[in-house]
Parts: structure tokens; C-alpha cells; sequence
């Protein structure tokens, strides 16, 4: 067997890995979990749209079932309002169906992307990664919340194909789309310096203003000022990082082993500790983007860095590095980067907590005390930091490798070809 044999079962792997352990998720919450969280973001969304409609406050408000709340900043509730003229339970049907449609269609921009660059895929190929997109860990955790995160990967995803196609204006609206309702996609403007794509940041910048103004006249100042307020105080889990975090919190941040290394200082330090620790790296890898897979590997380390420094991030967020990810695991050639990238995504793509090994361990019908000790030892390790997170500072390591093994290469001027697109667009 060739390495190149080796490496693409190696790829097929890991993409199989992340759609059986999608497969187990519902299982998991429907089987052995106590509490099953199904819709429970979508119905907080279909809330809060009744409620706006009625001239109700929305802001962090949950609905009658679930622990979901409206987290999103006010103007984008309007997106919503259709799903209020059917009850919540269909709605939702219409929302995972269209989610399932954004993912097959992020699946179908990487394998035509691959394709392009000359990248054979067999059938096997082609079913994995659209498997990927839509049914491994992350997609089936959010079609089991009713999340948007498919809808954000695919406005990501056409942000930076439009970049790197030169059509400035298309990728700084689709950056202030995503954006205008997770806000952390902004961390991305980063890369578009490092492009010096500036009038694309001019355009997402212009285009978030003109969001907050048409939101500030719809809804009026109080409820933006308390938006402001609850995703400062509230959903940054600044609170939960003083306490000490456990490790069943699904957060995915480098805050979390910081609090667990420094539990005594404030908890704002943590962040500013993150962002020191990490730009740097970030820079390391921005000194190589001469190849389209240099600058491949820069945006995912963007990526990467955003959610490690982020407070708020979740481990469900990890869906935004599945690209440029996926693509880079057939494209890479170095071993080293290319193992980085493999371990690293066959760690992010097990959402492992302590409660989850218990119930598992006890259906199976395993000693109590045997039960106990692994616990207790997935407890000691989560606690510092989940799967997930190890996961991506693995990735993060391939990045660099690949940025120190990387040969100086000067950034290639626009292309006529892409000077033209970006004159039309």
C-alpha cells in the first residue's frame, strides 16, 4: 500500500469516526440522558419571535419548555417571524430540513473546491464528507438544538471562497451576515488584514453598522442596552470561570485550564491570558500565506484561535473549522501536519464529559466501582480542558509546523482574472 493509500484511509477514517459519533448522539440523549434538549434553542427562537411581534421584551428570555434563550443581538429576531404562523413543532421541521440542505451544500463547495485543485475523490470520498457536513458530531448537535450553525458555516464558508476569488463586497456582507448573529465571526476581520482585503472589512463593518441602526429604530435603545448587558454578564460565563468550571459544561476556551492554573485572579485576566498566548501563534502562521494552502492553514488557525480566546464559545462551535478542515485533510502532504490534523480532528469530534462515561458505563452494566474510577479520572482530565479542546490546540500545532516547514513564498498578486471578478462584483 502507498503512502498516499495509507493517507486517504487514514481521512476516510476520522470523517467515519465523526459520523458514527454523531450517530450516537441522539442515542445518547435519547436513550440515557436525564434530560433531553431537543429544539430547546429552536423553540427560545420561535419564542422570542412571538414575543417581538407583540411588542414584548425577547432578550434572554426562554420559553415555557427548555432552557434555550434568545441570545442572538435584537434585529435578527425578524428572520424568525415566518416560523411564527405554524406552530413550533413544524416550524422546526422546516428549519432542520433547510439546515440539512446548507450543509450538503457546504459539502458540495469542498468537493467541487477539491476537484478543481486536481483532488481525485472516489464515491467513498464524496458520501463521507457530504456525511460530514450534515450527520457527524457537531451538525447532528446542532439539527437536535434547531441551531443556525449550519447557516453560519455556509455564510463563513461563501466568505471566504469570495475572498479568495477577490469579490471584496461579496465576502464582507456574507461576514456581516454570519456575524450579525453569532458576533464572534468578526474575530475573522483579522484575516481579511492579514489579505489587506480592506474594502471588504469597510463593507462588513459598514454593513453590521447599518444592522444595529435598523435594529436600535425597530426595538429602541433599553432593549439593545440590556443585550449588551446580558452578553457581557451573562453568556460570557465570566462567572462560571471564577467558580471553576465543570467539566459537563460544554465550553470549549483556553480560559478553562487558565482558571484551573491561576484560580485566584480575576476572571477578566483569563481572557487577556488567552488572547497573549495565542496571537503570537497567529502571527507565526500569518508569515507564510504565499500558496493557496498556506493561506488555507492561516484561516484555520484564525478559526481556531477565535474560539479558543472566545468566552462564550461552545463546543458545538467547533462546526466553523470543519472548513478549510475537511479540505485540508486531503490536501496536506507533510506527515507531520497531516497527523496534527488527523489526531487533532478525531479528538474535537468526541464531546467526552464525565456525566456522559457514567450513564454510559452504567447502561452497559459495568461495575459500580470500576464505573467510579473512570470518572474520576475523566474528571481530573476534563476538567482542565475538554476533547475538544485539546483537539484543536493539536490543530493548531499542525498549523504552525506547517508555517515553520513551509518555504517563503512571496503572496501572488490578484490574478486579471480575479481583478475582473472583483471589478464586477
Amino acid at each position: 500500500m502507498t503512502t498516499a493509500s495509507r493517507a486517504r484511509r487514514a481521512v476516510r477514517a476520522v470523517l467515519a469516526f465523526g459520523v458514527l459519533v454523531g450517530s450516537l448522539v441522539p442515542a445518547y440523549f435519547f436513550l440515557l440522558a436525564d434530560t433531553t434538549p431537543f429544539a430547546w434553542d429552536f423553540r427560545a427562537y420561535h419564542h422570542a419571535a412571538a414575543l417581538a411581534l407583540d411588542g414584548q421584551p425577547f432578550v434572554g428570555v426562554s420559553p415555557p419548555v427548555g432552557g434555550g434563550e434568545w441570545v442572538y443581538p435584537p434585529i435578527t429576531v425578524a428572520a424568525f417571524y415566518a416560523y411564527t404562523l405554524v406552530s413550533w413543532s413544524v416550524a422546526y421541521l422546516v428549519h432542520a430540513a433547510a439546515s440539512i440542505v446548507a450543509g450538503l451544500a457546504c459539502a458540495h463547495f469542498v468537493l467541487g473546491d477539491l476537484r478543481n485543485r486536481g483532488v481525485t475523490l472516489s464515491r467513498t470520498d464524496t458520501a463521507l464528507v457530504a456525511a460530514f457536513f450534515t450527520l457527524s458530531t457537531y451538525p447532528m448537535v446542532v439539527l437536535g438544538q434547531g441551531q443556525l450553525g449550519l447557516f453560519v458555516l455556509l455564510a463563513l464558508l461563501g466568505a471566504y471562497r469570495a475572498l479568495n476569488a477577490g469579490r471584496q463586497r461579496t465576502a464582507g456582507g456574507l461576514l456581516a451576515l454570519a456575524s450579525a448573529f453569532k458576533l464572534f465571526p468578526l474575530f475573522l476581520l483579522v484575516w481579511f488584514a492579514r489579505r489587506r482585503a480592506w474594502r471588504a472589512i469597510a463593507w462588513c463593518l459598514g454593513t453590521v453598522t447599518a444592522l444595529c441602526a435598523a435594529g436600535v429604530a425597530a426595538f429602541g435603545w433599553s432593549l439593545h442596552a440590556e443585550y449588551v448587558r446580558f452578553i457581557l454578564f451573562e453568556r460570557s460565563r465570566v462567572s462560571e470561570l471564577a467558580a471553576g468550571m465543570s467539566p459537563n459544561v460544554s465550553a470549549l476556551t483556553l480560559q478553562r485550564p487558565l482558571a484551573a492554573l491561576l484560580p485566584d485572579v480575576e476572571p477578566v485576566v483569563y481572557t487577556v491570558l488567552a488572547a497573549a498566548l495565542l496571537l503570537p501563534v497567529l502571527g507565526i502562521v500569518y508569515t507564510h500565506v504565499g500558496t493557496q494552502r498556506d493561506r488555507a492553514v492561516a484561516y484555520l488557525a484564525t478559526l481556531v484561535v477565535l474560539l479558543l480566546v472566545s468566552p462564550a464559545s461552545n463546543v458545538h462551535h467547533v462546526l466553523y473549522v470543519y472548513v478549510p478542515l475537511v479540505a485540508l485533510l486531503y490536501t496536506v502532504g507533510d506527515p507531520v501536519v497531516r497527523a496534527c490534523f488527523l489526531t487533532g480532528t478525531t479528538l474535537l469530534l468526541a464531546p467526552v464529559q464525565p456525566a456522559i462515561l457514567a450513564d454510559v458505563l452504567s447502561a452497559a452494566g459495568a461495575p459500580a466501582s470500576g464505573t467510579a474510577t473512570v470518572v474520576a479520572a475523566s474528571h481530573a482530565v476534563l476538567s482542565v480542558g475538554s476533547l475538544a479542546l485539546y483537539g484543536l490546540l493539536v490543530v493548531l500545532g499542525g498549523c504552525v509546523v506547517h508555517a515553520a516547514r513551509s518555504r517563503p513564498v512571496s503572496e501572488p498578486a490578484t490574478t486579471p482574472s480575479e481583478r475582473r471578478v472583483a471589478e464586477q462584483d
